[in-house]
Protein backbone atom coordinates (compact mmCIF):
# COMPACT_ATOMS: atom_id res chain seq x y z
CA UNK A 1 0.00 0.00 0.00
CA UNK A 2 3.10 2.56 0.52
CA UNK A 3 4.72 1.97 -2.82
CA UNK A 4 1.39 2.28 -4.78
CA UNK A 5 0.92 5.76 -2.81
CA UNK A 6 4.59 6.49 -3.27
CA UNK A 7 4.41 5.93 -6.83
CA UNK A 8 1.20 7.80 -7.53
CA UNK A 9 2.26 10.93 -5.57
CA UNK A 10 6.12 10.67 -7.60
CA UNK A 11 3.46 10.00 -11.16
CA UNK A 12 1.89 13.32 -10.07
CA UNK A 13 4.58 15.49 -9.21
CA UNK A 14 6.23 14.61 -12.50
CA UNK A 15 3.06 15.09 -14.52
CA UNK A 16 2.66 18.72 -12.58
CA UNK A 17 6.54 19.64 -13.44
CA UNK A 18 6.55 19.01 -16.83
CA UNK A 19 3.15 20.09 -17.62
CA UNK A 20 4.76 23.64 -18.45
CA UNK A 21 7.72 22.74 -20.28
CA UNK A 22 5.54 20.55 -22.79
CA UNK A 23 2.86 23.22 -23.47
CA UNK A 24 5.52 25.63 -25.11
CA UNK A 25 7.12 23.00 -27.90
CA UNK A 26 5.59 22.65 -31.00
CA UNK A 27 6.39 20.57 -33.89
CA UNK A 28 7.66 21.96 -36.93
CA UNK A 29 7.08 20.52 -40.58
CA UNK A 30 4.35 18.84 -42.28
CA UNK A 31 4.60 15.22 -41.04
CA UNK A 32 4.88 15.96 -37.69
CA UNK A 33 1.49 18.50 -37.72
CA UNK A 34 0.01 15.57 -39.80
CA UNK A 35 0.97 12.96 -37.03
CA UNK A 36 -0.30 15.38 -33.76
CA UNK A 37 2.94 16.41 -32.87
CA UNK A 38 4.31 12.43 -32.82
CA UNK A 39 7.77 12.73 -34.43
CA UNK A 40 9.99 10.18 -32.23
CA UNK A 41 10.08 7.93 -35.64
CA UNK A 42 10.87 9.69 -38.51
CA UNK A 43 14.06 10.50 -40.01
CA UNK A 44 14.15 13.80 -41.73
CA UNK A 45 15.48 17.54 -42.29
CA UNK A 46 13.03 18.61 -39.06
CA UNK A 47 14.85 16.01 -36.96
CA UNK A 48 17.31 19.01 -36.17
CA UNK A 49 13.99 20.42 -33.97
CA UNK A 50 11.74 17.38 -32.89
CA UNK A 51 13.83 14.47 -32.55
CA UNK A 52 17.78 14.62 -32.63
CA UNK A 53 18.48 11.42 -33.05
CA UNK A 54 16.56 10.88 -36.56
CA UNK A 55 19.57 12.46 -37.97
CA UNK A 56 21.97 10.07 -37.94
CA UNK A 57 20.20 8.49 -40.96
CA UNK A 58 20.36 10.78 -43.30
CA UNK A 59 22.89 11.18 -45.95
CA UNK A 60 24.44 14.48 -47.60
CA UNK A 61 22.91 18.01 -47.32
CA UNK A 62 19.59 18.52 -46.76
CA UNK A 63 17.25 21.81 -46.11
CA UNK A 64 14.14 22.92 -45.32
CA UNK A 65 11.73 26.26 -44.18
CA UNK A 66 8.56 26.15 -41.89
CA UNK A 67 5.57 28.64 -41.84
CA UNK A 68 2.68 27.95 -39.99
CA UNK A 69 -0.37 30.74 -39.20
CA UNK A 70 -2.35 29.52 -36.61
CA UNK A 71 -5.99 30.18 -36.68
CA UNK A 72 -4.73 32.72 -40.10
CA UNK A 73 -3.44 35.56 -37.31
CA UNK A 74 -0.08 36.20 -38.27
CA UNK A 75 0.24 37.02 -34.77
CA UNK A 76 0.91 33.28 -33.92
CA UNK A 77 2.77 32.26 -36.65
CA UNK A 78 5.50 30.26 -35.89
CA UNK A 79 8.89 30.38 -38.41
CA UNK A 80 11.53 27.86 -38.79
CA UNK A 81 15.00 26.99 -41.18
CA UNK A 82 16.87 23.89 -40.80
CA UNK A 83 19.42 21.96 -42.58
CA UNK A 84 21.82 19.22 -42.20
CA UNK A 85 25.07 17.72 -43.61
CA UNK A 86 26.18 14.39 -42.90
CA UNK A 87 29.81 13.75 -41.92
CA UNK A 88 30.30 10.45 -43.80
CA UNK A 89 28.13 7.22 -43.22
CA UNK A 90 27.75 7.53 -39.13
CA UNK A 91 27.83 11.17 -38.30
CA UNK A 92 25.30 14.02 -39.27
CA UNK A 93 25.36 18.00 -37.61
CA UNK A 94 22.23 19.61 -38.00
CA UNK A 95 21.41 23.37 -37.45
CA UNK A 96 17.97 25.10 -36.96
CA UNK A 97 16.00 28.60 -35.89
CA UNK A 98 13.02 28.92 -34.65
CA UNK A 99 10.57 32.03 -34.40
CA UNK A 100 7.21 32.39 -32.91
CA UNK A 101 4.87 35.61 -32.30
CA UNK A 102 5.29 38.92 -33.40
CA UNK A 103 6.33 42.45 -31.96
CA UNK A 104 4.58 41.90 -28.84
CA UNK A 105 5.90 38.59 -27.92
CA UNK A 106 8.46 36.64 -29.22
CA UNK A 107 9.79 33.36 -28.61
CA UNK A 108 13.39 32.47 -31.06
CA UNK A 109 15.31 29.10 -30.74
CA UNK A 110 18.78 27.72 -32.04
CA UNK A 111 19.70 24.74 -32.07
CA UNK A 112 22.57 22.67 -33.02
CA UNK A 113 22.32 19.06 -33.12
CA UNK A 114 24.74 16.39 -33.74
CA UNK A 115 23.51 12.57 -34.70
CA UNK A 116 25.52 9.37 -34.89
CA UNK A 117 24.38 5.78 -36.43
CA UNK A 118 24.91 2.73 -34.82
CA UNK A 119 23.86 0.24 -37.69
CA UNK A 120 20.56 0.04 -39.55
CA UNK A 121 17.78 0.17 -36.24
CA UNK A 122 19.46 2.38 -33.58
CA UNK A 123 20.62 6.03 -33.51
CA UNK A 124 21.61 8.49 -31.18
CA UNK A 125 21.94 11.98 -30.78
CA UNK A 126 21.90 15.18 -28.30
CA UNK A 127 21.23 19.02 -29.18
CA UNK A 128 22.07 22.16 -27.72
CA UNK A 129 19.44 25.16 -27.79
CA UNK A 130 19.60 28.78 -27.32
CA UNK A 131 15.99 30.08 -26.07
CA UNK A 132 15.13 33.92 -25.97
CA UNK A 133 12.06 35.26 -25.17
CA UNK A 134 11.20 38.96 -25.63
CA UNK A 135 7.95 40.63 -24.83
CA UNK A 136 7.24 44.43 -26.12
CA UNK A 137 6.74 47.57 -23.57
CA UNK A 138 8.51 47.22 -20.09
CA UNK A 139 8.49 43.87 -19.49
CA UNK A 140 11.96 42.93 -20.92
CA UNK A 141 13.83 39.45 -21.95
CA UNK A 142 15.37 36.34 -21.07
CA UNK A 143 17.56 34.03 -22.28
CA UNK A 144 18.48 30.24 -21.31
CA UNK A 145 20.61 27.71 -22.71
Amino acid sequence: MFFRRAFLSLLIALTIGLLPASASWTPVGARALSLAGCQVTAEDVWSCRNNPAGLGSLTGFRSGAFYESRFLSSGIAAKSVCASYSLGKVVSLGAGIAEFGNTHMKEQTASLTLARSFGAKMNAGASIEWNTLRFSENYGAASAL
